[in-house]
């Protein structure tokens, strides 16, 4: 339901209606193929049905906190006022899920990790004879779920390295594209007919080797101040290790816009970080 009845955004297209709206709207089916694809083609066919049944009813709608109350037509033209039956059995399971839950809640508190996400609400009703419903308790419990906000690129890196070990990896075009000038360069300037003199050298290959150890250090110092930030101890921060860094780029982008590359060089291009060329940079600005 929370999938059909929330807001979305849909590119190009205007306003942030729900799903449910849009296909009741009818039209594009572009929606309808996409939430099967999802949920089934019965949970599709379901959806269509129950469009089909609300067809010409009136919107009901029921208030923050109040109990739901329905006036159905009765005999001889009256009103029937009707209100849904509440199960004691699921009155006592969820009181017995709202004590864990506030336990659980109360624990993380005190542990500093976020509590569950979520709300909860008692609703008392009056016992007078009009207002009570047979087989309902008095109180109403009701438990409002929130969405937790969607992790951005770096918290999602760390969140993944706190439980697996498996370091962040560095997202940079402009480092990975001078990874593939580094590896070419290296080979050009191995034929010595192509390149002579330790000026050019130092020109064309040191400074991209200078360019990215001294980008890998600083992502390095970056997730180290994060993980710090996030209560991580310094004796658990990861050691540095430069090439493990570079080896993560996505050198196959970079490839594709050298028209002297292929897709297939991605490998050579990874093991020149191996070259006496990096290694001689890396001892002169790197640990």
């Amino acid at each position: 339901m929370k999938v059909l009845l929330r807001p979305i955004l849909i590119l190009d297209e205007p306003g942030e209606t729900s799903l449910f709206d849009r296909v009741q709207r009818g039209g594009d089916h572009t929606l309808l193929d996409a939430f099967e694809t999802v949920f089934g083609r019965d949970a599709r066919i379901a959806l269509m049905n129950g469009l089909a049944t609300r067809t010409g009813v009136q919107d009901i709608s029921v208030g923050h906190e109040n109990y739901p109350v329905f006036f159905i037509p009765g005999e001889n033209g009256a009103d029937l006022q009707a209100s849904p039956g509440g199960s004691i059995e699921a009155h006592t399971n969820m009181k017995t899920l709202m004590d864990q839950m506030a336990s659980a809640a109360k624990k993380n508190r005190e542990e500093g990790i976020a509590s569950t996400y979520g709300e909860w609400s008692i609703l008392s009703f009056a016992d007078k004879a009009q207002n009570v419903v047979v087989g309902a308790p008095i109180n109403r419990t009701r438990f409002r779920a929130s969405f937790p906000d969607v992790l951005s690129q770096l918290e999602a890196d760390l969140w993944r390295y706190r439980r697996t070990g498996q370091f962040p990896r560095l997202r940079d075009r402009n480092a990975a594209a001078c990874l593939v000038d580094f590896a070419f360069e290296v080979k050009r300037f191995n034929k010595r007919d192509t390149y002579r003199g330790g000026d050019i050298e130092e020109r064309l290959v040191g400074n991209r080797a200078k360019f990215m150890i001294l980008r890998a250090r600083q992502f390095f110092d970056d997730i180290c101040q994060a993980l710090s930030a996030f209560g991580v101890a310094d004796t658990d921060l990861p050691e540095l290790d430069i090439r493990a860094i570079l080896s993560q780029l996505n050198v196959r982008t970079a490839l594709d816009a050298r028209p002297d590359a292929t897709r297939e060089d991605a490998s050579f291009v990874i093991a020149s970080l191996r070259t006496p060329e990096f290694a001689s940079a890396l001892k002169k600005y790197g640990i």
